[in-house]
């Protein structure tokens, strides 16, 4: 085994726009021993990279650690503090609880379920689909999104005009293969609400916070209102999850466009 455990540790980025659980980390770092599927080992590690990362997720752009190629059995041992033989973790059977990573939780359709950790864990927002937890964003990203939406849709159009813009972000993103927040700042991208900090934008922000905090929509905000703010979260969540197409590839949207009027797949606006 080596003098020095921390020289079997290799630093890498996680260059993927999802956030990685530090569960993920765990199996990958495991999978080469053999031992991902023992439980024990498997908490034991978690709780090694909790310590270590001080996180549950590692964002994207953010380091994390895994083991080199050089690295043993009695390596993984001692770097996550267990001293226990392989023979005898093959033997242990234990059935940890699942506990939802600190975050924020919403469903599919845009409602506050919870939230996870304390407030200064709240770092990424997920999505409930069914018993799975999806990774949507992080949650500065999702409180500027939510807002933006919020601050430029009409609830009289109906909710597809929400889901719409969050398509547009997602095609922009895809297109020029940027992050959320790229898009939401790029110098032109047209999003008057944001750029101009107008007050309904922040309007939104102050209402997702409350919520974030309360698990409650203030009261005193306006007649629907409330779901308003509902639909843009469902907007910004279909925008980043689903494959569905409403917006027929739209990279823009403007209310001054007539929707019979055609334009080139690169130039394509959604009316609002």
């Amino acid at each position: 085994m080596s003098d020095n455990v921390n020289s079997v540790l290799d630093e890498t980025i996680n260059n993927n726009e999802a956030g990685k659980p530090i569960s993920d980390i765990a199996s990958e770092i495991l999978t080469p021993f053999g031992l991902n599927t023992d439980k024990f080992v498997y908490a034991e590690t978690i709780c090694w990279l909790r310590e270590k990362l001080q996180c549950d997720v590692v964002l994207s752009g953010k380091k994390y650690y895994v083991l080199s190629e050089t690295a043993t059995t009695e390596d993984l041992f001692k770097l996550i503090g267990t001293e226990v033989p392989v023979a005898k973790l093959a033997t242990i059977d234990i059935n940890f609880p699942r506990v939802d990573l600190p975050g924020i939780y919403y469903t599919l359709d845009g409602n506050f379920i919870k939230t996870e950790g304390s407030e200064n864990e709240w770092d990424a927002v997920y999505v409930k689909d069914g018993n799975k937890n999806l990774f949507l964003c992080s949650n500065i990203d999702f409180i500027d999104f939510s807002a933006l939406i919020y601050a430029e849709a009409l609830l009289s159009n109906g909710i597809n005009e929400y889901k719409s813009m969050g398509e547009v972000v997602k095609h922009r993103m895809n297109e020029k293969n940027l992050s959320i927040s790229q898009i939401l700042y790029h110098r032109l991208s047209g999003f008057d609400a944001l750029k101009k900090k107008t007050n309904r934008f922040k309007q939104g922000i102050s209402i997702i916070r409350y919520q974030q905090k309360t698990g409650e929509i203030k009261k005193d905000i306006g007649y629907k209102e409330d779901i308003a703010m509902r639909y843009s979260i469902a907007g910004v969540i279909h925008g980043l999850l689903s494959d569905e197409n409403i917006s027929k590839d739209a990279m823009f949207w403007s209310h001054g466009i007539e929707k019979e009027d055609s334009y080139e797949k690169n130039n394509f606006i959604w009316n609002l």
